[in-house]
């Protein structure tokens, strides 16, 4: 399921200030002062999903996101293969 945003994630694209800098084999970790930016570009990766299965899985992650923004000792984290 998960391995649907592999054709999506913005890898390298400057348009996507944080996100384009998310290693689909490393670790990344968001905390609350970047969550603006990070739900910004996710919601613009969920104008660009392809399909629900995508859209929904970027949905949670927003979520998660703005969960992160409210509470200043939860971060975001990306962990790769």
């Amino acid at each position: 399921m998960y391995y649907s945003l592999a054709e999506l994630w913005p890898v390298g694209n400057s348009d996507f200030p944080l996100l384009q800098y998310i290693d689909p084999y490393g670790n990344a970790i968001f905390n609350g002062l970047q969550m603006s930016e990070v739900k910004r570009e996710l919601s613009e990766l969920i104008n660009r999903a392809s399909n629900d299965e995508q859209r929904s899985v970027l949905r949670r992650v927003l979520e998660m996101a703005e969960e992160c923004e409210k509470h200043p000792h939860k971060f975001l984290r990306f962990r790769g293969d």
